[in-house]
């Protein structure tokens, strides 16, 4: 099964697309940030860009042609 997951990188993501790619799915992670891709295991292959870019989305999902979309990137400020 081909799985895009966004957010790949974070506390959750990294979890989800180790136990994904353990069970031998074909997982795709789409990330903002280049240094991100390290957090990953090497069998993932990642893509780069801003969620507010629709037109880069729809490419992507038209590239990947996923079965599945795993939604846990956000957009957030934390204030202290």
């Amino acid at each position: 099964m081909k799985i895009l997951v966004t957010g790949g990188t974070g506390f959750i993501g990294t979890h989800l697309v180790q136990e994904l790619v353990k069970n031998n799915e074909e997982v795709y992670s789409l990330e903002r940030y280049v240094t991100a891709r390290y957090a990953l295991p090497k069998d993932v292959m990642t893509f780069f860009g801003d969620l507010k870019d629709a037109f880069k989305i729809k490419e992507i999902i038209r590239k990947v042609q996923p079965d599945a979309v795993i939604h846990l990137a956000t957009i957030s400020a934390v204030s202290y």
